[in-house]
């Protein structure tokens, strides 16, 4: 059997549970799931997840980009596209959404631009996928470990001046 990306969603929206299990740490979200999620002119979402926050008043929505081959850049921005459609949408509420994108994909591209694109973005998670012969299986793969120690040779001194920078900044807007 061919593994395609419609099996790929088919297993995340039917079976969440399970993937739990299997490595995809996501909570499940108690509201809405939906699939192929028409944003036109934005695209069509593979799967978005509503969960409405009543303690805090706000939704949250994950968006979860899936991908039979690699996830890079453009899968990024992808999810960044629905985010914004979706985005807009909610403009009308006041319900201050809080946004997750989660890329899938049984690659992940090894550059390091799309990594540090990655590390900037908090809500951003990225899984890759194993179909095996026993059931599938996630591995997250986290920023700081592709990237490495690179950030803590930053010099001291430009650490010292960015804190600086913003002390200053604090007491020329208070």
């Amino acid at each position: 059997m061919r593994f395609l990306e419609r099996n790929l969603e088919d297993i995340l929206y039917k079976e969440l549970e399970h993937c739990r299990d299997r490595g995809f740490d996501i909570e499940p979200m108690e509201n809405k799931v939906c699939r192929q999620l028409n944003l036109a002119p934005f695209g069509i979402a593979d799967l978005v997840h509503f969960g409405y926050q009543p303690d805090q008043e706000r939704i949250h929505v994950r968006i979860i980009e899936c991908k039979k081959d690699v996830v890079n850049t453009a899968t990024y921005l992808q999810a960044s596209r629905y985010q914004t459609a979706i985005s807009r949408v909610l403009d009308c509420c006041t319900f201050n959404p809080i946004f997750e994108k989660v890329l899938v994909g049984q690659k992940v591209d090894p550059k390091n631009d799309f990594w540090y694109l990655v590390d900037a973005d908090m809500d951003a998670r990225i899984y890759t996928y194993d179909y095996r012969h026993d059931g599938i299986v996630f591995k997250r793969h986290r920023p700081h470990d592709a990237i490495g120690k690179s950030a803590q040779h930053i010099h001291r001194s430009t650490v010292g001046d960015i804190f600086a920078w913003a002390a200053q900044y604090e007491e020329e807007n208070e």
